[in-house]
């Protein structure tokens, strides 16, 4: 008889009787230990179970408390149930993803005639949860463990259109934790930071289960740059955009901690921020590329160019699904462990993505070496210059080092006589030179013969990932009439 897969609450329970009074959770307004992380997930258990949540249904939790929202997702994993993440007020706008749900948690009330039963999680409701009495939570029954079991249901970042879900199963999800312990050098001493929101970014979902695993500490808290000098933090996990705001806020003379280890993922960290972190920070910055439906797949050695981690077999492809030469630009495929082989009931989108068991990322790259891929960006986003398709990062990164330039995003359309025009949007610092850096850019762009339109923006639209949604940058531009 297989032997049934240990869980995150087993984890818990472990160190809950081993170290019990070792910190789990450092927060802004709590020290939590492993033993009451542990007894207060038996609570929400029995609670979620006398809601009636039970093995393979799906339930959409959304809570503003970082500790709540952990109790609620390790409480549907006991009972089988699975986990997403989502606030239900507003589910007419994601029925990509309501339509089948079963059960929504929420801390506010939902709009309209919901076709999902729905259950507010009032502060009375937690309050009472939090209190009840540990032997009732103990007796919940709870459904012993399958390595088929869905666990959790995600979705792409959605950079270029609607989202596609993505159904992880308890064994995929093994399979991705023990790939990242090796990778984080995690372990029970290890202090990590986390900057930014949680539950919607698989990478640092996995970080945290990964602590919960080898009984590291969690910290979470406003004060982040306090946060680094009061709590011997050993490692920090942040999406480029909130490293960015973390520099911000370091005293001026700050220097780099050679012992702290950065850790970032979703989009590519500029040249210019990386150099600022190793300044300023630490000067061990890992930088991870991957895919929600494969885990990580890339060490990153720059912006824009990476190394396939062991056990990832990364292809260049034509259209016609041939490999091509090194040198050669083509679509990227790859497979691996814990690679999804499908989309959560979505035919059509898995025919078009998964091939004889590679993926399509829908990324275009190019081979600079042996297991060294250059990336372009996203296959349909390439930007049309002059009759050539050029990457829109290769483009970005040129506009980023010019002076005055903070951020910038590059797309092309339609313009209203059917022909290219190239899209820039531009964040600037204060006090930039603007007819300067427009008449730059024309300088630089001339060879390519192209229509070029410009605007400006406090901030990039972006995804939950942290990339640009060059689909909204897009849109933002298709609005303009008439157009530059």
């Amino acid at each position: 008889m297989e032997r049934p897969p240990v869980t995150t609450f087993d984890y818990l329970n472990f160190h809950a009787v081993n170290t019990p009074d070792r910190l789990v959770f450092i927060l802004d307004d709590a020290e939590i230990t492993y033993s009451r992380f542990a007894n207060d997930a038996l609570r929400f258990t029995k609670a979620l179970a006398d809601l009636g949540v039970r093995r393979g249904q799906i339930v959409a939790i959304h809570h503003p408390h970082f500790y709540i929202a952990w109790l609620l997702t390790i409480a549907c994993d006991n009972l089988g149930a699975v986990s997403t993440t989502d606030d239900a007020k507003s589910w007419q706008h994601a029925r990509f993803l309501y339509d089948h749900v079963d059960i929504a948690l929420s801390d506010s009330p939902v709009e309209g005639q919901a076709p999902f039963r729905h259950h507010r999680l009032s502060d009375d409701w937690v309050h009472t949860v939090l209190a009840m009495d540990l032997a009732a939570a103990a007796s919940q029954a709870l459904p012993l463990p399958e390595w088929q079991d869905p666990v959790r249901i995600s979705r792409s970042s959605g950079t270029t259109g609607i989202p596609k879900l993505i159904c992880v199963t308890r064994q995929i999800q093994e399979l991705r934790l023990n790939e990242d312990i090796l990778t984080s050098g995690l372990n029970p001493d290890s202090r990590m930071l986390i900057i930014g929101a949680v539950f919607g970014i698989n990478s640092m979902l996995r970080w945290c289960l990964i602590c919960f695993k080898v009984g590291a500490l969690l910290v979470k808290v406003s004060d982040r740059a306090g946060a680094l000098r009061r709590h011997g933090i050993t490692h920090i996990w942040a999406l480029p955009l909130e490293y960015e705001r973390l520099l911000g806020e370091l005293p001026a003379d700050a220097r780099p901690n050679p012992h702290l280890i950065a850790e970032s993922a979703g989009a590519a960290a500029s040249q210019s921020l990386q150099e600022r972190i190793i300044a300023k920070l630490t000067p061990e910055l890992r930088s991870m590329m991957g895919a929600n439906e494969a885990g990580f797949v890339l060490r990153m050695q720059d912006a824009g160019t990476g190394i396939p981690l062991p056990g990832v077999e990364l292809e260049i492809r034509d259209e016609l699904h041939r490999k091509v030469p090194d040198g050669t630009a083509g679509l990227i495929a790859l497979r691996k462990p814990g690679l999804i082989d499908a989309y959560f009931r979505n035919e059509e989108e898995t025919r078009q993505r998964f091939r004889e068991g590679w993926f399509y990322t829908g990324d275009a790259g190019v081979m600079i070496g042996p297991r060294k891929v250059k990336l372009l960006g996203r296959a349909d986003d390439m930007v049309i210059m002059g009759g050539v398709k050029e990457s829109p990062l290769a483009l970005e990164n040129t506009l980023r080092t010019g002076a005055g330039v903070r951020d910038a995003a590059v797309v092309s359309i339609k313009d209203s006589d059917g022909g290219d025009l190239v899209c820039v949007a531009l964040v600037t610092e204060p006090g930039a030179d603007i007819d300067r850096l427009k008449a730059g850019i024309h300088e630089i762009w001339a060879p390519y013969r192209v229509r070029i339109a410009i605007d400006l923006m406090d901030d990039l639209p972006r995804t939950d990932n942290g990339k640009v949604s060059r689909a909204k940058v897009r849109e933002i531009f298709q609005a303009q009439s008439p157009l530059p």
